[in-house]
């Protein structure tokens, strides 16, 4: 359990008090604490801005090496990005902590985490262009791999240019249903309440797995099940929170639907639940969550569902 982000099944309401937002300057840091500034200001919350100084690697633009040691110019360095982001705070009245770490990157942010009660992660990743070199094995993709809070990845093209203190006005949720489903919407509806929001939510039907299951007699009933259930999963708490949802099921591939229902209803921040399973190697590499992260054009907040289950003492899968 980690701040007041944890889960409570007599509270369902999300609470961001701390948000972390590690920096290296990179021009996808600089996009990611946009989105950190925009979402402590939603929630009154309180940044750390943090840049950690590979002692063994130097500075690193969210995990690619340079080789130097730490030492006095790299200090300074560090005290210019993390105070950077005090000044973004200081624009819209956000209240930022700054701090210098010295260490592994991915280990260091991790452990931030949890010494520090922190309730959500910010963090830059590269654009489409050689996906597979940048974020594969970078320090963005090991903390979302890991992190035991939500964690928000925003892609550097078009988002610098956006003011810092704009809002979220139409928020995706995609859903395969099930108990960790939970977890994920409770955190939808929670930052939607925060931005008045409106909240769409998806299940895409793969039609090829489906009907090679069902039939394709039996997968227009399938799919008006399947409505029913997501409509049953989230209309209640959103109408608890007081915001406007939007159901919706979709037929294809499940990544390139949810891209493609983004782009067509102006969504400006989408929310998936990913499984952990005990191994780095295996936490994140194929699924769909990825596959978002990497071709989507606006922010995808990660949520751990895993939590869900080690809240109720059972093992996350």
């Amino acid at each position: 359990m980690h701040g007041n982000s944890a889960y409570d099944q007599s509270e369902r309401t999300r609470r961001y008090d701390t948000v972390l937002v590690p920096t290296d300057g990179s021009e996808c840091a600089r996009v990611g604490a946009r989105h950190g500034v925009r979402i402590a200001d939603g929630f009154d919350a309180t940044i750390h801005a943090v840049h950690v100084m590979d002692v063994g690697a130097g500075l690193t633009p969210l995990g690619l090496s340079q080789g130097t040691p730490a030492g006095d110019d790299q200090r300074a360095t560090g005290e210019e990005l993390i105070n950077s982001v005090a000044s973004l705070g200081d624009e819209i009245g956000v209240t930022v902590r700054t701090e210098l770490i010295e260490g592994n990157p991915a280990e260091s942010i991790h452990d931030y985490v949890t010494d520090n009660s922190i309730d959500f992660v910010v963090m830059g990743t590269r654009g489409r262009s050689n996906i597979e070199r940048h974020l594969l094995g970078s320090v963005t993709e090991q903390v979302v791999r890991t992190s035991p809070v939500p964690v928000l990845t925003a892609r550097t093209e078009n988002d610098l240019a956006t003011p810092v203190e704009q809002n979220y006005t139409d928020i995706l949720l995609p859903t395969r249903g099930g108990d960790g489903s939970e977890l994920a919407v409770d955190h939808a509806v929670s930052i939607a309440a925060r931005f008045d929001a409106t909240l769409h939510v998806i299940y895409v039907v793969d039609v090829r797995s489906q009907a090679a299951k069902h039939g394709t007699y039996e997968l227009g009933e399938l799919v008006n099940e399947l409505r029913t259930a997501v409509t049953d999963t989230v209309t209640d708490r959103a109408d608890e929170a007081g915001i406007d949802t939007r159901i919706a099921i979709q037929q294809g591939t499940p990544h390139s639907a949810i891209q493609r229902y983004a782009d067509d209803h102006g969504v400006d921040l989408i929310i998936m639940g990913t499984h952990g399973r005990g191994r780095v190697e295996q936490f994140l590499l194929g699924s769909i969550t990825e596959r978002t992260i990497r071709t989507a054009d606006v922010p995808v907040v990660t949520v751990r569902l895993d939590e869900w289950f080690s809240a109720d003492g059972g093992e996350g899968t």
